[in-house]
């Protein structure tokens, strides 16, 4: 599949005069850069979390943006809400795939997330998901959300100690769930092994296995030199093998889909885009492909960091896990809420919003110019050039947010104008997550099912991040305990 790379013109072309003086404008500040490794040893000082580095430079860089070199690419970080305003105009700027997003096209391809700007197989497979995504159609998947929570619940209440290891319950959770509602595939990732301990989950399917190595090998080559890539031998074959079973089991699905008749087909992602029922040319296979591989990534990565430090942060503020419990207890009444008792949840959906501003777990969302331009009236910008919104930092911006450091769900009741610009968890423009309503009525159904079924409890100690392709919280247990 060819990616379409050429850009259409923008829809404001600058002036004469706006092109003479960006040609004459300076590249955006950068810290001491050292040959051959860049900013690596910056970025090392950090413990190499990416984190912890651009928070802290933000008082280094009071001009609101500071730009890094790594080993693939030069991202130009934004840290200031008024400039990340700037590069998410539509008019000016589209969304960038350097770094990251151009090394996940090896398993995603032209899918929504990782599509070039201007491929075409993107607003095909756009246009066509989209209906599937509003909130009316959230009752299409929701009876999969519920019975995927359900196993959960159920994990938890044969726990023997009830410990749990959130971050790793989370992903099972949400990778189960877009599984299911996905492509119709029970990973049963809460199930544990035959003769194992009731409640204690076995190891996850080996196709889940395949994917989180894919992951982390995506992560670690984001901070190496190519060289040292290639000379890893071990871990290159293991990547293209892990790769070969992704491909494997998505086009096995696919093809057995395609043998049933369509009136047994069940209400999931791959059904809609095998026939959306507007006669319009159907997405290719490969495509379909890429699509669910694409929603597996985006769908369990993000929801479940979500989960996790929505967790943390109301065991830190008892008051507002008790404003959530008693909400919980007045509307769910018994184990199989129904969808408008979940959408009723305001002030538990206040909390999973405010734990996106302080620790959004996509930290970023990039943008580069169409064209030639200025950017704080101060910067040069070329197209093909990284701008990247740094989530964390834009959404603690103190000209913005007041309190930036503060969990305050009920902040969430009414936004500022400014705020609302500044609040981007789930991206920019056109090109935002598709799916971030699915994601937030998942994460309100299952954070409400833990808080009516289980006293949760922690031992207090300080948040420590994971980092992959997004952030979650490492290390991180609770001790669920059933209510009576």
């Amino acid at each position: 599949m060819t990616a379409q790379t050429s850009q259409p013109a923008a829809q404001n072309p600058p002036t004469s005069s706006s092109s003479s003086s960006s040609s004459q404008a300076p590249p955006p500040p950068s810290p001491r850069r050292y040959p051959l490794v860049g900013h690596l040893p910056w970025l090392a000082r950090s413990g190499g979390h990416i984190f912890d580095a651009l928070l802290g430079a933000r008082e280094h860089f009071p001009q609101g943006l500071m730009r890094i070199q790594l080993p693939n690419h030069s991202p130009t970080f934004i840290f200031s809400a008024r400039i990340a305003a700037e590069v998410s105009d539509e008019t000016r700027f589209h969304k960038g795939i350097r770094g990251p997003l151009t090394l996940l096209r090896d398993i995603a391809q032209d899918g929504l997330f990782t599509a070039a700007h201007g491929e075409p197989a993107w607003g095909h497979a756009h246009k066509m998901l989209v209906p599937g995504f509003t909130g009316s159609s959230m009752e299409r998947y929701y009876p999969q959300m519920l019975e995927v929570a359900g196993k959960m619940v159920e994990s938890w209440r044969a726990r023997p100690d009830g410990v749990v290891d959130v971050s790793t319950d989370m992903t099972r959770l949400t990778l189960d769930t877009i599984g299911l509602c996905g492509f119709g595939e029970r990973f049963n990732s809460f199930s544990p092994v035959d003769g194992g301990q009731a409640g204690v989950p076995g190891p996850l399917n080996p196709f889940l296995q395949a994917l989180g190595r894919i992951l982390a090998h995506t992560e670690d080559r984001i901070r190496q030199p190519p060289l040292f890539q290639k000379l890893q031998f071990r871990t290159q074959r293991q990547y293209a093998a892990d790769r070969r079973t992704l491909d494997r089991v998505v086009d096995d699905v696919i093809a057995q889909r395609k043998k049933t008749p369509k009136d047994t087909w069940p209400k999931d992602f791959l059904s809609l885009m095998l026939d959306d029922g507007s006669g319009s040319t159907p997405l290719t296979d490969e495509n379909i492909r890429c699509q669910v591989i694409t929603f597996l990534i985006a769908g369990h990565e993000t929801t479940s960091g979500l989960l996790s430090f929505t967790l943390h942060h109301l065991l830190r503020n008892p008051a507002e896990l008790k404003k959530i419990r008693d909400e919980v207890d007045a509307v769910i009444t018994n184990d199989a809420p129904s969808q408008k008792d979940v959408l009723s949840l305001s002030a538990t959906r206040r909390a999973l919003m405010e734990a996106l501003r302080l620790y959004p777990p996509a930290l970023v969302f990039q943008m580069t110019p169409y064209e030639p331009t200025v950017v704080d009236e101060r910067w040069q910008a070329n197209p093909g050039e990284a701008f990247v919104v740094f989530l964390p930092a834009v959404h603690r911006d103190p000209e913005v947010w007041e309190r930036p450091d503060a969990f305050e769900p009920d902040r969430h009741l009414k936004l500022t104008p400014e705020q609302r610009t500044a609040y981007k968890p789930f991206g920019n423009g056109k090109r935002a997550c598709i799916g971030r309503q699915f994601a937030l009525v998942e994460a309100t159904l299952a954070l409400g099912l833990m808080v009516r079924h289980f006293d949760l409890s922690d031992d207090g100690a300080p948040l420590q991040l994971l980092e992959t392709l997004t952030i979650k919280p490492a290390d991180y247990f609770l001790k669920a305990t059933p209510r009576t």
